[in-house]
């Protein structure tokens, strides 16, 4: 493993973390970010060293965010002949379509997404543990080599993560309701938070602050992933809506059958929720 060489464009969480993951591993790990103080404090914390014209990396990684993979593929295709290349965005069709559009070799691309995460962001909050034992989705495009998909599969299971291959459509409609609306969920309630007097504040247990945690997330990253998800996410967005309405209602005729029966129904949710995960198995690729 010691011989493999990964370049890892973007030291944010999640690429600081694979290079932390993969430098454990012996793997030469070159790092490259727009921004160079964050790429600089990546390698100081062993993620991995500086990228320069020399290294020409096999396997590369598109950590940045869902606008900006299709760009960066073009642009790295280019400077690093003979590589294969993966990313890691949270969606999956818009940057793949994307990619097309610009001309990428889609032969040497296999779009992935490593399901973990924090609602911290930077170098400093990484872990080369973040991945361990967590999905990490895998879809390879029509086009896609069988190299191109067994490099992405070894780094995810070379940073502890179980590969699991999907359609990047049914990727995006899962994630959308799983990942997406979560996160405008706990913003949106977090947001009733600003004008609340302090004592009011200070009355929160931790009901609220688990619910508004990922509240805490980049505003930036997650504006460009709701912006590539958009459509999915306002189906999950209306159907919510849908269900808030008859909550409207049940509360305005103080029908208390309907609301035992709406909590009844996130107990049912959340009980499928933990046993998923309690169960949880490898998935082949």
């Amino acid at each position: 493993m010691a011989a493999r060489s990964v370049g890892i464009v973007g030291a944010g969480l999640i690429g600081t973390s694979i290079g932390l993951a993969l430098s454990r591993q012996g793997v030469d790990v070159v790092l490259a970010d727009r921004d160079q103080e964050r790429a600089r404090i990546a390698g100081a914390l062993g993620a991995g060293r500086a990228w320069t014209r020399d290294d020409v990396p096999r396997h590369v990684v598109l950590a940045v965010p869902p606008g900006a993979v299709a760009a960066e593929l073009r642009r790295r295709q280019r400077t690093t002949p003979g590589a294969v290349f993966t990313d890691t965005a949270s969606v999956k069709r818009r940057p793949q379509e994307e990619a097309a559009q610009l001309g990428c070799d889609l032969d040497s691309f296999c779009g992935g997404h490593p399901i973990a995460g924090r609602e911290l962001s930077g170098p400093t909050a990484a872990s080369a543990d973040l991945f361990r034992d967590r999905p990490w989705v895998l879809t390879p495009a029509g086009a896609t080599s069988t190299r191109a998909r067994d490099e992405a599969a070894w780094v995810a299971t070379a940073c502890g993560a179980r590969p699991v291959v999907m359609d990047p459509s049914d990727h995006d409609v899962a994630l959308g309701l799983v990942s997406h609306v979560p996160q405008l969920l706990s913003s949106l309630l977090a947001a009733r938070m600003v004008d609340l007097p302090d004592d009011v504040l200070r009355l929160a247990g931790t009901g609220l602050h688990d619910t508004t945690r990922l509240a805490g997330s980049d505003p930036a990253l997650w504006d460009d992933i709701v912006r590539a998800n958009a459509e999915i996410i306002l189906d999950v967005v209306q159907a919510l809506a849908g269900d808030l309405e008859d909550l409207r209602l049940a509360l305005a005729a103080d029908h208390g059958e309907r609301i035992l029966a709406l909590l009844r129904a996130g107990n049912d949710g959340r009980t499928r929720l933990l046993r998923s995960r309690a169960g949880a198995e490898p998935v082949p690729t």
